[in-house]
C-alpha cells in the first residue's frame, strides 16, 4: 500500500477504493497520475490511530483522516490487563494511554524522524500481578508506535510520560480492508488477513506488553525530557477540523520540537533535529513532476491529500511549460495540495468543491483555470508557497 518516490514511467490508474501512503521524496509521472473510479485515498500525512476529538480526548473523532471517501484505513488500538505475575506486574490502578505514530523518511541522504500527534486517550484498570497489554490495528505510514502513559490516580488528564515504542512488524497491504480496524477472526484483537487467524484487515496489526520493564516504580512524565527520552512528553495535539464533516488538522507551527512533528508543519534541520519554522527540511514532503506527455486527472470520486515542503519550495505539482495538458482537480471529500500547484501552459480544471481541504495552500498558476460545480474554497497561505515569489518561477 506504500509507494515510493522515483519514477514512474507507467500512469498508476488508481481505481479501488483503498488507500496509499507516499513516502517522502519526487514522484515523476511520465505518463501522468490518475486517481479515478473506486475512491482511493492517497496521501503522505503521517495520523495517529483513533484521532480524538478536539474538545475531548477520550472520545474518538467520528471523522478519521484514513477513512476519508469511505477508504477503512484508520487505525485503532485496545488495551487489556495482562497476568505477568512477580516482578513484571506494574503498579496496580487505572493507567491512561496515548499513542503516537512514528516513521522515518529521507532526503538527501539524511534520515529524519516523523511522529504523529497523539491518539485518543484509553484506560486499563490493573490489578496484583499485572501489566498492559496494547493490541494494535495498523494505519497507513507508521513503521512503528510510540507509547506515552499517565501513571495511576492522573487519568486522561494527564500529564503523559514515554514510555516505549513498539514496530510494525508484519506487512501492511490494502487488498481487504472489509474488517479494519482489527478484523473479525477468532477474537485476537487484530488480523492481518495473510494467515493471522484469516482476519479481514490486511492493513496488520501488533502486540506489546508493557510490565515493569517499561513501567516500573521509577516511571514518571518528565516535562523537561527532550523527544525521544523515556519520560518525555508527547506531541501537541491535533487541531479543530475546517468543518465538522473533516478530520482534524494538524498541531500549528510552535518553536523547536513543540507544535507538529510529522507533517506540513513540521520542520527540522539538516542534521534532523526539530527547529523553529521555517525550513530548511520539512520531513516527508512530496512534490508531483509531470512532463509533457503525462496530465493529472483525479476525479470527484477519489481524494489526493499532499503536502510539500522546503526542500522542494513548495511546489506541490510541477509541470514544466512544454506540458500543456488539461489537467482535473478533483475531490471526493477530503483533498489538498498544500503547496504551489504550477502547470504555467497547461489547464487547471477544478471540479469539485472540496479539491482544497487544507488550512492553507500555496496557490494555483496555470495557463488558464476553469471551475466547474460548487466553488471551492482555497485558503492562500504564505507559509506554504515559494520563496523567491512564485512569480519568479521558471521551468
Amino acid at each position: 500500500m506504500g509507494l515510493s518516490p522515483g519514477t514512474y514511467a507507467v500512469n498508476p490508474s488508481l481505481t479501488a477504493n483503498v488507500c496509499y501512503f507516499l513516502s517522502g521524496g519526487v514522484y515523476a509521472w511520465q505518463a501522468g497520475y490518475t486517481n479515478s473510479g473506486g475512491g482511493a485515498l492517497v496521501s503522505n500525512e503521517l495520523k495517529p490511530p483513533d484521532e480524538p476529538t478536539v474538545a475531548n480526548n477520550q472520545v474518538a473523532s467520528a471523522h478519521q483522516f484514513w477513512n476519508s471517501g469511505g477508504v477503512n484505513c484508520a487505525g485503532s488500538f485496545m488495551l487489556a490487563a495482562k497476568g505477568v505475575g512477580g516482578v513484571d506486574a506494574i503498579r496496580t490502578g487505572t493507567w491512561a494511554i496515548e499513542i503516537t505514530s512514528v516513521r522515518t523518511d529521507t532526503y538527501n541522504g539524511m534520515t529524519y524522524t516523523r511522529e504523529s500527534a497523539p491518539s485518543m486517550c484509553r484506560t486499563v484498570s490493573i490489578s496484583v500481578g499485572q501489566a498492559i497489554q496494547i493490541q494494535m490495528s495498523n494505519l497507513p505510514g507508521a513503521t512503528s508506535f510510540n507509547v506515552y502513559a499517565a501513571p495511576p490516580t492522573n487519568g486522561c488528564a494527564g500529564p503523559f510520560g514515554l514510555a516505549g515504542s513498539f514496530a510494525v512488524n508484519g506487512p501492511v497491504r490494502n487488498n481487504d480492508l472489509t474488517g479494519c480496524p482489527f478484523g473479525s477472526g477468532a477474537n485476537n484483537g487484530h488480523g492481518n488477513g495473510n494467515g493471522n487467524n484469516g482476519d479481514n484487515c490486511s492493513l496488520g496489526g501488533e502486540d506489546a506488553i508493557f510490565d515493569a520493564t517499561l513501567l516500573g516504580l521509577l516511571f514518571i512524565p518528565n516535562l523537561l525530557a527532550q523527544p525521544g527520552v523515556v519520560g518525555a512528553y508527547p506531541p501537541d495535539p491535533e487541531t479543530g477540523p475546517l468543518n465538522s464533516s473533516l478530520p482534524n488538522q494538524n498541531p500549528p507551527r510552535r518553536a523547536g520540537s513543540a507544535g507538529d512533528r510529522a507533517n506540513e508543519n513540521n520542520c527540522e534541520s539538516t542534521a534532523g533535529v526539530y527547529v523553529t519554522c521555517s525550513g530548511p527540511i520539512t520531513p516527508g514532503a512530496v512534490e508531483f513532476y509531470i512532463p509533457a506527455g503525462g496530465c493529472l486527472s483525479n476525479s470527484n470520486s477519489a481524494d489526493t491529500y499532499v503536502f510539500s515542503g522546503y526542500q522542494y519550495n513548495w511546489v506541490a505539482v510541477f509541470e514544466p511549460p512544454a506540458n500543456t495538458c488539461s489537467n482535473t482537480l478533483g475531490a471526493a471529500s477530503n483533498s489538498a495540495y498544500i503547496g504551489l500547484v504550477y502547470v504555467p501552459a497547461a489547464t487547471a480544471g477544478v471540479s469539485s468543491p472540496y479539491t482544497f481541504e487544507s488550512a492553507g495552500t500555496g496557490g494555483l498558476i496555470a495557463g488558464k483555470v476553469t471551475f466547474t460545480g460548487t466553488m471551492p474554497s482555497v485558503t492562500y497561505n504564505a507559509n506554504y508557497a515559494p520563496v523567491p515569489p512564485a512569480s519568479r518561477l521558471t521551468s
